[in-house]
C-alpha cells in the first residue's frame, strides 16, 4: 500500500503538470513558483503528560462592603455591574480614596460638629488670653514684691531707730512702728509668696490651657473621623456585584450594603488529587509555575500562573484547591472573564511519555484545527504538504503535535502563511534550536 506521502507526491505531481500546462495556454503565471522558508526538525522528547482538570473562575478579592456606624440611608450611589475605583496617589487621604458607594444622614452629627468647633475657638482663645496676660501678671507681681520688700526695709529700719531710741520716745510711737514694721514685714512675705507661686505654676496653667485646646481638637477630629464613616466607599478597584441597600433603608452597625469583587487579575481554582500534589510542587519548585488553560464559551486559551497550592485537603474528595493567576482582558466596559465561569486547566504532572514537539511558529491556524507545512524531498526539489495536527504540552516556545508526523521530519518554520499544497521551495536556513531540558 503506498504511503501518504508518495500519494501525496503524485497528486501534487498531478497537480503541478495540470497548473503548468494551463500557464501554456496562455494563464498568467511564473515559471520560477520556488519561494524561501526556513525549516526546522520535528523533536522527539520525553515529557510528563497532560493531566486536566476543572475549575471555576474567581475573584482575587471580594469585598463585602459594611458600615461602621448606624444610620439612615440617604443615597445609593452605585447598582450592580458599576464599576468602582480607589484611588492609588500618595497624596490621598486613605480614607476618602474610595468611590462613595452609599451615604448615610449626618444631620445631627453636623451639628456636634459645628459645637466641637465652637468649643474649640473658646478654647484657643483662653489660650492665647493667658499667654498675653501672663507676662504682665508676673511684671505686677515682681513690682509688688519688690515693693514690699522695700517697705518692709524701711519700716524695720525706722523700728529699730525709735527702739535704740526707747528712753526718749513714748510707748505709743515705738508701739506704732512695731506694729508698722510686723504689717510690712506679712505684706512683704505675702508678696514674695504670691510671686513664687505664680512664677511656679506659670508652665502648668499654661499646660492645662493647652490641653484643653487639644483636647477640643481631638473631639473635633473624633467627630470628623465618624462623619467620614456615614459614606462607605469603595475598598479597591473592582466591580460591585451586589446591591443590598435602598433610600430609606435604616442601616445597623456592621451591616453589609454592597459586595464589590476585584476582576483584574483574576483567579481559576482548581482542585488537584492528593496523587498528583507532589508532582506538581516538583515542578513548581523547578521554576514551571506557568500553565494553558481554556475557558467554556471563549474561543482562545489563556496563559496563567500558578500563585499557591493551598495546604489544605477537601476531607471528601482528598483534593487541594489550587489558585492559577491570569491577566484579564477588558473587552468594552466589561472583563472577558467573569466569576462564576467554568475553565480548563492542564497541568504536566502525568507520567512520562514520548511527545513530538515544535516551535509555536510552525502552527498554521485560522482553521478547525491547526495544520503544520512538511517539506518532501522530491529529486532535487522539495515541496511542501499540509499536515492536521492536535496542540497538546507547551514548553515555552515549543508545542506538543499530535498527527501523522514523525521525529525528524522537516518543517516549515518561516514562510508558511501563503504556502499550497505540492509548492516547491528554497530552505534558507535549518534552525537546529532545541527544546530546554524541565
Amino acid at each position: 500500500m503506498p504511503s501518504r506521502r508518495s500519494t501525496y507526491s503524485g497528486i501534487c505531481l498531478l497537480g503541478t503538470i495540470l497548473w503548468a500546462g494551463s500557464v501554456g495556454l496562455g494563464q498568467s503565471g511564473s515559471d520560477d513558483d520556488s519561494t524561501t522558508v526556513v525549516a526546522a526538525k520535528v523533536i522527539k522528547v520525553e515529557r510528563s503528560s497532560q493531566q486536566t482538570f476543572i475549575g471555576t473562575v474567581q475573584p482575587v478579592r471580594k469585598a463585602l462592603v459594611g458600615t461602621a456606624v448606624a444610620g439612615r440611608v440617604v443615597d445609593v450611589l452605585v447598582e450592580a455591574g458599576d464599576p468602582v475605583n480607589y484611588s492609588k496617589k500618595k497624596e490621598v487621604d486613605p480614607d476618602l480614596a474610595g468611590q462613595p458607594l452609599v451615604q448615610l444622614r449626618t444631620g445631627t452629627l453636623e451639628i456636634e460638629i459645628g459645637a466641637a468647633e465652637i468649643q474649640l475657638q473658646i478654647t484657643e482663645q483662653g489660650l492665647e488670653e493667658l499667654l498675653t496676660k501672663m507676662p504682665t501678671e508676673l511684671e505686677l507681681a515682681e513690682a509688688k514684691a519688690t515693693e514690699t520688700a522695700a517697705m518692709f526695709d524701711n519700716a524695720e529700719a525706722e523700728f529699730r531707730r525709735i527702739e535704740k531710741m526707747q528712753g526718749s520716745v513714748s510707748t505709743l510711737e515705738l508701739d506704732q512702728a512695731r506694729l508698722k514694721f510686723q504689717i510690712n514685714r506679712q505684706l512683704s512675705t505675702a508678696a514674695s509668696i504670691s510671686l513664687k507661686q505664680l512664677q511656679a505654676t506659670e508652665q502648668i496653667r499654661i499646660s492645662q490651657a493647652k490641653s484643653q485646646v487639644a483636647a477640643a481638637r481631638q473631639e473635633l477630629t473624633r467627630l470628623q473621623d465618624l462623619q467620614q464613616k456615614y459614606t462607605i466607599r469603595a475598598p479597591f478597584d473592582g466591580f460591585v456585584t451586589k446591591k443590598l441597600a435602598e433610600v430609606g433603608d435604616w442601616a445597623t452597625s456592621g451591616q453589609v450594603l454592597v459586595e464589590v469583587v476585584q476582576l483584574d487579575p483574576i483567579e481559576i481554582v482548581i482542585n488537584v488529587p492528593q496523587s498528583y500534589i507532589n508532582r506538581l510542587q516538583q515542578s513548581l519548585g523547578q521554576g514551571a509555575d506557568s500553565v494553558q488553560l481554556d475557558v467554556d464559551g471563549i474561543d482562545q486559551s489563556f496563559t496563567g500562573k500558578i500563585q499557591r497550592i493551598v495546604p489544605q485537603a477537601d476531607l471528601k474528595l482528598r483534593s487541594f484547591p489550587v489558585k492559577i493567576r491570569i491577566a484579564n482582558q477588558m473587552i468594552g466596559d466589561s472583563y472577558m472573564l467573569q466569576p462564576g465561569m467554568i475553565g480548563r486547566v492542564s497541568l504536566a504532572i502525568g507520567n512520562e511519555i514520548e511527545m513530538l514537539m515544535v516551535k509555536k511558529d510552525a502552527l498554521v491556524l485560522g482553521t478547525v484545527n491547526p495544520s503544520i507545512w512538511v517539506l518532501d524531498k522530491t529529486g532535487t526539489s522539495t515541496t511542501v504538504s499540509q499536515v492536521s495536527v492536535k496542540t497538546g504540552a507547551t514548553v515555552g516556545e515549543w508545542i506538543q503535535v499530535i498527527g501523522d508526523i514523525s521525529e525528524n521530519d522537516a518543517i516549515v518554520l518561516q514562510g508558511n502563511e501563503r504556502l499550497r499544497a505540492g509548492q516547491t521551495v528554497t530552505v534558507t536556513r535549518m534552525e537546529t534550536e532545541t527544546i530546554p531540558k524541565s
